[in-house]
């Protein structure tokens, strides 16, 4: 039970960084803040 409980959480948890990031690419002043953080799209897979 726990293992499935661990594997569900991860998976909603990259679920909601993948949204966060596609959102922050989409939105000009939220790409400049992501870019500023140090995380780029390339690392997460995102293009």
């Amino acid at each position: 039970m726990r293992f499935n409980t661990a594997k569900i959480l991860q998976k909603a948890t990259k679920q909601i960084l993948e949204l966060w990031m596609k959102n922050q690419l989409v939105d000009f002043s939220l790409r400049e803040d992501l870019m500023s953080s140090g995380i780029s799209p390339r690392e997460t897979g995102m293009l």
